[in-house]
């Protein structure tokens, strides 16, 4: 039984999760395992049977912890893997393709998940599993356990972590010791360094394409008894059927194809669940008039000498080639074979296996297998009790359906021509493939479209990345010493430079500057704002912002994260006009179309379709307070998270050509800063509609925010708040009532021309009118509670990347301010210490607040965000003024309305309108009652209106 609940990563391991912090959003190294119900599933008892499985094999539900000793695979505390049944419109294979291509976040876990679909004509029961935790030879395992579990059987426990350990220490012996210098030499030797290029046809449309023929059971009998004849394997002919089939698509002879290999010659792999499979490249050379058993011959000794050896993890082989063979890293990844043999066993037809509940069963009917291991188009050739099948599988769509028939009819016809007579001479090559122009040879030469400047500016960005100098257009990545490891820094640095987000798979298939270069700026060339077609549900990453807000409403329904905004508007407002300006608003902003998704506990983003908000048009002449009214209804009407559908619009007819314009959007799609851009975005469209630009959208903000986690500046400024916040208490004490009370909202009574009289403290002392506004919070916290040692919270715009400085949609980070005073400090002492505090928040905003508390763990309470209980929030959300199609927008808000948004304990909001300063408290009602909350607003505003002669005095003695 496992005594640990953590395990190193293996090469490959690591591998993987390297790519997936390069693109987290890609459903790269994913594993379903889908079957079509036929009978009653009953849920309760597969809940149950799904439980017994994670417990007997904990490490599905693990995540990738960073340590200092390098990244570990840890279950410590892991929740259960999640079991999600859905009711489903989509057809079955398009249903389960949605399911399944949801990335799994690798830092988050679990990395394993169930999900029952229930279509017009279908029910699927749909394993997931990240390949990190799961192989192909693992499936078999899962599926018996199920079965056995479901059942009411006992899984019996076992040892996981001892063997998975002992086989990613072994991969790193075989990769860095001395130990894999045999393994080494033997892939020097046969792959050598002029590494070929498949160049499979590219003309698919990016949807995923299996097609799936059955191998004809005569063919399969001739070719069995050939294979006698010739002393060779089933796998063999299979396998040279293949190559020479590509022969004939590419017009190449030499020929590279990864295999599999599953790496269980250890003892006590056999029977584990863990991903132990390498990928081996497979070089072949044809030779002038080979016959096929030549090609088998030599085919079958190539594959069984490689697995000799294949123990090495791919990733060490491509380092081992050096830089010129490091171009392998895009030819290995071209195209793969697979051949899998699924037998009886244990009293289990792994075909169709049959779940048991007391008289109750259902019989679970495998379905073609779509996966995405990071290959491109792979030939799968599989062996089961109902004969030999053959699935080609292009989960990218690069090859396209017309390629897949054509392939796998080709495919066939090379069986047969082996089977029929393997002395032959391999079929020629046709004609019209002689010589082909692969992606390779069509890039190599030709001009490019590029301006020399851009051209320039990508060099530098190669030219830091590689270590080289005068890089030319011609030159490719691979040939110049890139490794799969530079290729993620690569793509991220030429991301930074040009502002776009590359997906990794650009640098592979353009691998030349010059055609990368136009490739990149290519992405970044405005599109129209409507586009003709938008694909539904794409996975869209969220930030930590709105995974916070969204776990604060799950846990407590009362909270409301709405965001009212109103303007008088000065002119008048075409209906017609302002409904299409937000339909194209919405369609050009993917935030706002984005759908929020509570999936059996699992929260999840995705892109919705474009969709129109209602306008509701209000007569307002007879009713001044229906202005009001409508904003207290939508405040207090909770928005539907998974439509997608977070905006409320109306237009209010005030009589005397005058009108008010009214919106309500959810917090999680936009902030404070956000607002001026949806106004500028909503002229754009009001007044100018055919005007596209370039539109930089959320989920590049929120894979920016990914991508820092893995800089210096990350780390550093998670050690500078570790340490600045080493000690401090979680929790300001405040004075909640006998009896829970209403929230509230009132104004802060400050005196006018507050701000002309701190101007000289701001002036003598070097500080901001937040910093003193910061500071009288703390005094009057010190005071209120007794307490030497304070903290409070403060939201900062996280804006500092210029291309986010006009983003809409939440970009909000929480910064943490302490205070902390002995009996003899003044005013002036606690001044200059917030400085000192508000200085280093905004130095250190890289690390978001959510990794803060993860990394300090302070004790939690129930409806009390550590930390930042008491909030002081610097930017009123409706402080606006605007132009729309001619109009001004003036910003008109009923402040009690902010008490419906009381997301903390105590909020304190100040900010500057018309040459004063103004402030505002909202408080929850059960936390700090009415009366307590005037007190303490009373005496923040008694200090502000002294501060200058305040700073003297001592802070714990002030008079």
């Amino acid at each position: 039984m496992d005594s640990v609940s953590s395990i190193p990563l293996s090469v490959g391991q690591e591998a993987m999760w390297t790519a997936w912090r390069t693109e987290p959003e890609t459903p790269v190294h994913i594993l379903p395992i889908p079957f079509q119900v036929h009978g009653t599933l009953d849920m309760p008892r597969l809940r149950a049977a799904v439980h017994a499985l994670d417990a007997a094999y904990p490490h599905l539900r693990g995540r990738i912890q960073r340590t200092p000793d390098g990244p570990l695979l840890t279950w410590t505390d892991a929740p259960r893997i999640p079991v999600a049944e859905r009711s489903i419109s989509l057809g079955r294979d398009e249903a389960v393709r949605q399911a399944w291509q949801r990335p799994f976040d690798l830092e988050a876990g679990p990395l394993a998940r169930v999900h029952v679909l229930h279509g017009p004509d279908y029910t699927v029961l749909l394993l997931t599993a990240h390949h990190l935790v799961c192989d192909d030879a693992s499936v078999p395992l899962l599926t018996e356990a199920l079965r056995k579990a479901y059942a009411g059987q006992r899984l019996q426990p076992a040892d996981h972590s001892g063997p998975l350990t002992e086989f990613a220490r072994r991969s790193r012996e075989v990769s860095d010791t001395p130990a894999g210098d045999a393994h080494r030499a033997h892939w020097r030797r046969f792959l050598g360094t002029d590494l070929p290029r498949v160049p499979l046809p590219t003309g698919g449309d990016g949807r995923s394409v299996m097609y799936r023929a059955d191998v004809p059971p005569a063919l399969a009998r001739r070719l069995r008894d050939r294979t006698r004849e010739l002393g060779v394997s089933y796998f063999t002919a299979l396998y040279a059927g293949y190559l020479v089939a590509l022969r004939r698509r590419t017009g190449l002879d030499d020929l590279l194809v990864s295999v599999p290999f599953h790496s269980r010659t250890a003892p006590g792999l056999r029977d584990k669940v863990g991903c132990f499979v390498n990928m081996l490249p497979i070089r072949h050379r044809f030779k002038a008039q080979d016959s096929y058993a030549d090609v088998l011959s030599r085919s079958g000794s190539e594959v069984k000498d490689c697995l000799t050896y294949g123990e090495l993890p791919l990733p060490a082989v491509m380092r081992e080639l050096g830089p010129t063979g490091s171009a392998a890293g895009e030819r290995t990844w071209q195209t793969a074979f697979q051949y899998t043999t699924v037998g009886s066993g244990a009293g289990l037809d792994v075909q169709r296996p049959e779940l048991v509940s007391g008289d109750d069963h259902c019989v679970l009917n495998p379905l073609d297998t779509e996966s995405s291991a990071g290959f491109l188009p792979t030939l799968m050739v599989r062996e089961d009790s109902t004969g030999t099948q053959v699935l080609w599988k292009d989960p990218l769509g690069l090859a396209g359906e017309a390629e897949a028939r054509a392939m796998v009819s080709e495919y066939l016809d090379m069986l047969s021509e082996i089977a029929a007579d393997p002395g032959r001479p391999i079929a020629p090559v046709p004609d019209a493939v002689s010589a082909p122009a692969g992606p390779e040879r069509a890039e190599a030469g030709r001009a490019s479209a590029v301006e020399p400047e851009q051209l320039r500016r990508m060099a530098e960005v190669w030219q830091q990345v590689l270590k080289k100098d005068e890089i030319e257009p011609d030159d490719s990545f691979f040939t110049l010493g890139g490794q799969s490891l530079m290729a993620g820094a690569l793509v991220t640095a030429a991301g930074e430079r040009f502002g776009v987000r590359i997906p990794l798979r650009t640098l592979f298939e353009h691998s030349r500057l010059g055609d990368f270069t136009e490739h990149v700026l290519g992405l970044a060339a405005p599109t129209a704002p409507i586009p003709d077609a938008v694909a539904t549900d794409v996975p869209l990453a969220m930030t930590a912002f709105q995974q916070r807000i969204w776990l604060a409403e799950l846990i407590d329904p009362s909270v409301r994260n709405h965001v009212p905004l109103a303007w008088r508007v000065e002119g008048r407002l075409d209906p017609g006009r302002l409904r299409v300006a937000l339909g194209r608003l919405v369609a050009e902003h993917e935030i706002l179309r984005t759908r929020f998704v509570d999936d059996d506990d699992a929260l999840s983003v995705r892109l919705g379709q474009p969709w129109v908000p209602p306008l509701e048009l209000l007569d307002l002449r007879n009713a001044p307070d229906g202005m009001m009214d409508w904003l207290d209804a939508a405040l207090r009407l909770p928005f539907d998270l998974e439509s997608g559908q977070l905006l409320r619009a109306a237009l209010g007819d005030l009589g005397d050509g005058r009108q008010v314009l009214l919106l309500c959007l959810h917090h999680l799609v936009i902030d404070g800063e956000s607002i001026p851009v949806l106004l500028a975005e909503l002229d754009r469209h009001y007044t100018a509609s055919d005007r596209p630009r370039p539109v930089v959208q959320y989920r590049e903000f929120a894979a920016y925010q990914r991508e820092q986690r893995d800089s210096e500046a990350w780390n550093t400024d998670l050690e500078y708040w570790a340490s600045a916040l080493e000690g401090a208490p979680a929790d300001t004490p405040l004075p909640a009532p006998k009896q829970p009370e209403p929230n509230g909202a009132f104004r802060i009574p400050l005196p006018e021309g507050l701000l002309d009289s701190l101007g000289a403290v701001q002036s003598e002392h070097g500080v901001s009118w937040f910093m003193v506004a910061a500071t009288a919070l703390a005094v009057t916290l010190h005071r209120w509670t007794g307490l030497d040692d304070v903290t409070f919270g403060s939201p900062t715009a996280n804006r500092n990347e210029p291309r986010f400085a006009e983003l809409l949609g939440p970009c909000l980070n929480t910064a943490v301010l302490r205070s902390r005073v002995t009996a003899d400090s003044t005013v002036l002492d606690a001044l200059l210490r917030m400085r000192g505090e508000a200085l280093g928040a905004l130095e250190h905003q890289t690390v978001q607040f959510d990794d803060v508390i993860t990394r300090l763990s302070p004790v939690r309470r129930f409806g009390h965000t550590p930390y930042v209980n008491v909030t002081l929030n610097m930017n009123l959300l409706d402080a606006h003024a605007a132009v729309l199609g001619g109009t001004r927008l003036t910003p008109v808000l009923d402040d009690s309305l902010r008490s419906e948004n009381a997301k903390f304990g105590l909020t304190v909001t100040m900010a500057q309108r018309d040459g004063d300063l103004i402030g505002l408290v909202a408080h929850r009602g059960e936390q700090l009652g009415g009366e307590h909350a005037r007190e303490l607003a009373g005496e923040l505003a008694a200090l502000l209106a002294r501060f200058p002669e305040a700073l003297s005095e001592p802070v714990m003695r002030l008079g």
